[in-house]
């Protein structure tokens, strides 16, 4: 489980026989940023680890989930019991292969309420398009730079109206790119100099 240790709050990476992989550590202070350090139980920092999904032993035995912004957003969603999961590091630390991992589940996607919330959702929800079995993404709060958190605690949101979102929503589509776009999209890639060719052995 997680506790709170002064302003201190672990979050713990556990795999699916519920063994500590890696923990999140987030430090609050009272003038200055909230910052976070994460560790495993031999050593500080997880640079030799491969991240796992938070939650991921709830996340695996259902068959649909909600991705969220943060580890606080996963632990609002669990006090009411749905399966929610996120990414260690926050906005934009999301990782290709978590698509896998939630391969033929139905998401929803609950964006934080700014631009850089925009950005991870549209992230996650272009990996998990063709891997999920779904795919949704919705704006729940409608506070500045606002999360599912805030939506319950400041909003007066329940489940049930989220729910209903949920259900009005579309099913997500890639947009399509505009030329300029796609280009930078395509300089994200390692550079390849040539083209597979199909030929018919015959």
């Amino acid at each position: 489980g997680n506790f709170d240790r002064g302003s201190s709050r672990y979050n713990n990476y556990t795999d699916l026989n519920g063994n500590l992989i890696y923990f999140v550590c987030r430090m609050e202070h009272p003038t200055k940023k909230k910052e976070f350090v994460q560790g495993t139980p031999d050593h500080w920092g997880i640079s030799d680890i491969t991240p796992i999904p938070y939650n991921w032993p709830t996340v695996a035995a259902s068959d649909w989930c909600v991705v969220v912004e943060g580890e606080k957003d996963v632990e609002t969603l669990r006090k009411i019991g749905i399966p929610a999961t996120t990414n260690s590091g926050g906005a934009k630390k999301w990782r290709p292969e978590f698509a896998e991992y939630l391969k033929g589940k139905k998401v929803i996607i609950l964006p934080d309420n700014d631009d850089v919330g925009r950005e991870h959702a549209e992230i996650v929800a272009r990996d998990l398009y063709g891997h999920a079995a779904s795919v949704k993404v919705v704006q729940c709060s409608k506070l500045p730079k606002g999360d599912v958190t805030d939506y319950f605690e400041k909003e007066c949101g329940s489940w049930n109206a989220l729910a209903a979102m949920i259900k009005d929503a579309p099913e997500y589509e890639p947009r399509e790119f505009s030329p300029v776009e796609a280009a930078k999209e395509a300089n994200k890639k390692p550079f390849r100099n040539y083209v597979l060719e199909e030929k018919e052995i015959g």
